[in-house]
């Protein structure tokens, strides 16, 4: 996961660079323009001052959540916790208020702030409020979701073969690599993830490779999405219905009701109501 990390680090600095240039040229043209009498022009130029400058800002928070995954991420005894199976992802950007609650007494409610770097764990509900998201990457770094404003999703404990999300409500994006491809690039990268790798055993290594086998599986209450290499998004409506929307790749899902199949490709849509009835668009 720390080469994924590191390369949203990149982009996150490269976003302040353009942003520090704007501002410099906004700057340079609100001092032409009041020279020159031209209010109009100088609004404009104001205006674009301010998108830049929130736009920096919003990429230094970025990259300083970033720099936290990171440090943890290389410090051993971090990388050892996500093998015990507890830890299932980590947050790596969100806007408004988000919070998540523990499904362990006394069910603790922490909403995420800048301070430090958030994990999520089995159990964990993670709920989203008015224009406010938060995007989470899998810890094994093959999957990633992003949860959109007034939602909620719950991460379900993990079996020896699936990795389960439960879409209580709202929209969820994912974007997930097929398990193949994910498995050569790890092969590649597993050393130069890990500081120290031969404080590492075999079995620790063999035990992340073997977490990337696992499906991916989204569980909304009227269908369960099992998520090959894929890029998709779902929501439940107000009505209670799951609407699938894929961009890409192929997803398999099953009806609740009648525990039907249907193969859900790029470009396509499926409804699923709350009486079982199907629509594909």
């Amino acid at each position: 996961m720390i080469f994924k990390f590191e390369h949203q680090q990149e982009e996150a600095i490269e976003g302040i660079k353009k942003a520090q240039a704007t501002m410099i040229k906004a700057q340079n043209l609100i001092s032409v323009s009041k020279k020159k009498n031209k209010p109009d022009v100088e609004a404009i130029a104001y205006r674009a001052f301010t998108t830049a400058q929130n736009n920096k800002q919003r990429y230094e928070r970025i990259k300083m959540q970033i720099q936290k995954n990171i440090s943890y991420i290389k410090n051993k005894d971090g990388f050892k916790m996500k093998l015990d199976n507890k830890i299932t992802g980590i947050i790596t950007n969100y806007t408004g208020r988000v919070e998540f609650t523990s499904d362990k007494p006394p069910y603790d409610v922490t909403y995420i702030n800048d301070e430090s770097a958030k994990y999520i764990r089995e159990g964990d509900v993670i709920s989203t409020y008015a224009n406010s998201s938060v995007e989470i990457e899998c810890l094994d770094g093959r999957g990633s979701v992003k949860i959109g404003e007034y939602s909620s999703l719950k991460i379900k404990k993990k079996d020896d073969t699936a990795e389960i999300l439960s879409l209580i409500k709202g929209n969820l994006d994912v974007a997930v690599e097929k398990a193949e491809k994910f498995a050569l690039i790890i092969d590649e990268n597993v050393k130069k993830l890990l500081n120290h790798p031969m404080d590492f055993t075999n079995k620790e290594i063999n035990m992340l490779k073997a977490k990337m086998q696992r499906k991916f599986e989204v569980r909304t209450p009227t269908a369960v999405l099992a998520v090959r290499g894929t890029k998709f998004r779902t929501n439940i409506d107000k009505a209670g219905r799951t609407i699938l929307d894929m961009k890409e790749g192929v997803v398999d899902v099953t009806n609740l009701k009648d525990l039907s199949h249907t193969l859900v490709y790029a470009g396509e849509r499926l409804i699923i109501n709350i009486d079982g009835s199907t629509t594909k668009e």
